[in-house]
C-alpha cells in the first residue's frame, strides 16, 4: 500500500445537485450521492477578506482523494457536515489523485 493510500482514512460522500425541476419549473434543490470514497481532510486558512466587503468567514478545508468524477459545485458530506467543492486540482505528475479546496456549508 502506498503512503498516499494509507493516509486516506476518512469516508466521504461525493454529492451533486440534481437537475430536476419542481412543478413551477424551478430547481428542486435535491442532491444525489455519486460515490463514497476514502479521503484525507485537513483544515486550511480561512478565505481572504474583502470579497465585496464581505468577510470570508467560512471554514476552509483541503481534501486529497483518488481521482473520481468531481467538479466545482459538487459537495462532500463528512461526519454529518457538508463541504462545497470550490477548487479541484489534478497534478499531471500524480494522475491517480485529486486535491480539493472545500468551504464548509453552514
Amino acid at each position: 500500500m502506498s503512503e498516499f493510500a494509507g493516509g486516506l482514512t476518512q469516508r466521504v460522500f461525493v454529492q451533486r445537485r440534481q437537475a430536476d425541476r419542481d412543478d413551477l419549473g424551478g430547481a428542486d434543490g435535491r442532491w444525489a450521492t455519486l460515490a463514497q470514497v476514502w479521503a484525507a481532510l485537513a483544515p486550511i486558512a480561512p478565505a481572504a477578506w474583502g470579497q465585496g466587503d464581505r468577510p470570508g468567514a467560512a471554514p476552509r478545508w483541503q481534501a486529497s482523494l483518488r481521482t473520481t468524477d468531481i467538479v466545482p459545485g459538487d459537495r462532500l458530506q463528512w461526519r454529518g457536515a457538508y463541504f462545497a467543492v470550490r477548487l479541484v486540482e489534478a497534478d499531471p505528475a500524480l494522475p491517480d489523485r485529486l486535491t480539493l479546496v472545500l468551504e464548509e456549508d453552514r
